[in-house]
């Protein structure tokens, strides 16, 4: 738990110690609203996943509308190691604000995907 200024940061990391996946979850509150900001948040994410000079990214979306901020990265290894993930931001419909992020890093894309594509904000979307 990280706070600043009103902002609360919580992270969960988890990894499968037979399979080496791993699974990372982070939940900040009280930060900036709006679409500018979401953009510029997840503008960060891919930044630094791309000074990971190990991880290309291959594919990278943002969409936005009244109620949700959705984004989604997915970026492989040269070894064939994929780092994928997803954040969802509450918008304008929830106070104070909140962005919740998946990153995963399995073998493949699709190893991991259910915690990905399962992530919703209940009660503000």
């Amino acid at each position: 738990n990280t706070q600043a200024k009103g902002t609360h940061m919580f992270v969960w990391a988890y990894q499968n110690t037979r399979t080496q996946d791993f699974l990372l979850i982070r939940v900040v509150q009280g930060v900036g609203r709006g679409e500018k900001f979401f953009r510029g948040f997840v503008r960060g994410i891919a930044d630094a996943a791309q000074q990971q000079a190990t991880f290309v990214i291959e594919q990278e979306s943002v969409t936005w509308n009244k109620k949700l901020g959705d984004y989604r990265l997915r970026s492989k290894s040269a070894e064939g190691t994929a780092m994928d993930g997803r954040c969802l931001a509450s918008a304008h419909s929830r106070y104070p604000p909140i962005v919740v992020c998946v990153q995963t890093i399995a073998r493949s894309s699709t190893d991991l995907e259910r915690f990905r594509a399962g992530l919703k904000l209940q009660g503000c979307s």
